[in-house]
């Protein structure tokens, strides 16, 4: 008798992974992915660059579309599916197509929950002209907005990663923008103050006014509903068009689901075979949270990169076969007005407040490539690192299109628990179209063990 299918509720990063991962381990197992959105895989990080112009259209970024992921996978697909509610000792879950108006029951003998996360919009900021940009239709509705209307200024509020590339994204679009941040400095957590202050300059020569500090932001409205002032303690700004870009929350409020047991963050524990509390069910992506034994940290990250390892951890998990998701180097980095901004492990700051005045920082500002070629430009390499084992805990890197790729190693680096010393011997490429005789890399771990 044949088992009952898995269901995959979410697709995108991790659901598609889990998806398509499982169908190759286990080709005879029957697979269900349902999603309330009406495509299931396709670009997210990309978002700016549609806004820019950079590419084309929205459609370019679907990575399946139509029925490819059905037909070139063999997992069946539901699209434009909302999961109304779960039942767990049944093993039922209930899928609502609100365009077509009809509901449908399906039986399963595994769950996967790959929900996702959504963008926050601060309440007294919902109108018409406000948008967050984190899934297909979102995109869709900005472009059309920016079509239709006339827009001249536009506000920003966050100025985390997402808040700066779309940012950059609007001001290549000739918009006049304000990006507002409530904390001290622009990538609050991400970068130091130096660094902060070397990408909040790079905003403001291409036009992008900054605004820190910001602890409270009240809209004002026209009789139509749109925004058309922001009142904040720095004074009154003018606005077409708000982007939230404040943060994300994990969607985890599926009816049927309460006793799994959740993190502080909202997001599904898990273990690391990506198993909840419950029996049979598994999450994977921006809902779950990984709570690993012995010590080991971990704390929710929404990443896709990320969500698609958790995804074939899953798949490994129903397939039988062996395999834990572990505690990895997170790394990040966007690319604004040609320059790269990268960073992976912790700060400086993140390192004094763990280790007091054995916390070591060095930057070095070097030649991205060989001086007396035409072109070259300044990097700036930031190492942080423990002074007294002088094991390397966080880097960072501001410099031109392409440098930024250096992080890679330095992520691996501070995986591998390597130290100055083994980052200076180490072996890197030379060439001079892109590097110098000693990398930047050499020289910063060079540089750091000479003052400590």
């Amino acid at each position: 008798m044949k088992k009952d299918p898995v269901l995959i509720i979410g697709g995108v990063a991790a659901g598609t992974s889990a998806a398509a991962y499982l169908k190759r381990l286990k080709p005879e197992m029957d697979v269900i992915l349902a999603d309330q959105a009406s495509v299931i895989g396709w670009g997210v990080c990309e978002i700016p660059h549609v806004l820019s112009g950079q590419i084309g259209q929205p459609d370019d970024l679907l990575f399946f579309p139509g029925n490819r992921f059905e037909t070139e996978k063999g997992v069946k697909v539901f699209t434009g599916a909302k999961v109304t509610s779960v039942n767990l000792s049944e093993k039922t879950a209930c899928l609502t197509f609100p365009d077509f108006g009809h509901v449908r029951s399906v039986t399963w003998s595994k769950l996967v929950l790959a929900t996702g996360s959504s963008a926050k919009i601060p309440e007294n900021l919902q109108a018409e002209n406000v948008f967050a940009l984190k899934t297909f239709r979102s995109l869709h509705s900005l472009l059309s907005f920016l079509s239709g209307s006339v827009v001249r200024n536009a506000s920003v509020i966050g100025a985390g990663p997402a808040g700066i590339e779309i940012s950059a994204a609007l001001a290549m679009r000739g918009i006049n923008v304000t990006l507002i941040e409530k904390s001290p400095q622009i990538l609050p957590d991400k970068l130091c103050c130096e660094d902060s202050s070397a990408v909040s300059d790079l905003l403001f020569k291409n036009g992008i006014s900054v605004l820190t500090g910001v602890q409270s932001v009240f809209p004002e409205k026209n009789s139509e509903g749109r925004i058309t002032r922001l009142i904040t303690g720095s004074g009154q700004i003018e606005t077409d068009l708000v982007i939230s870009a404040t943060g994300f929350h994990p969607n985890t409020d599926l009816p049927g689901l309460e006793k799994l047991k959740k993190h502080s963050s909202g997001a599904w524990i898990v273990n690391s075979r990506m198993e909840t509390t419950g029996k049979d069910v598994l999450a994977a992506g921006d809902c779950a949270f990984v709570s690993f034994s012995g010590g080991r940290e971990d704390h929710w990250t929404p990443l896709a990169s990320r969500s698609s390892k958790m995804g074939r951890q899953a798949a490994l998990t129903l397939a039988g076969k062996k395999g834990e998701f572990l505690p990895e180097n997170l790394i990040w980095g966007i690319q604004i007005f040609h320059q790269d901004i990268v960073q992976t492990g912790l700060t400086y700051h993140q390192l004094a407040a763990k280790w007091g005045a054995d916390a070591g920082t060095i930057r070095v500002d070097a030649p991205s490539r060989v001086k007396l070629l035409p072109g070259t430009e300044t990097l700036a390499l930031r190492l942080n690192f423990h002074k007294k084992t002088r094991r390397i805990y966080g880097a960072s890197l501001i410099g031109p299109a392409g440098s930024g790729l250096r992080l890679n190693v330095l992520s691996l680096a501070i995986q591998k628990k390597m130290t100055l010393s083994d980052l200076e011997n180490a072996s890197f490429l030379y060439t001079p179209d892109l590097s110098p005789l000693w990398d930047p890399v050499i020289l910063a771990a060079r540089e750091a063990q000479k003052l400590h």
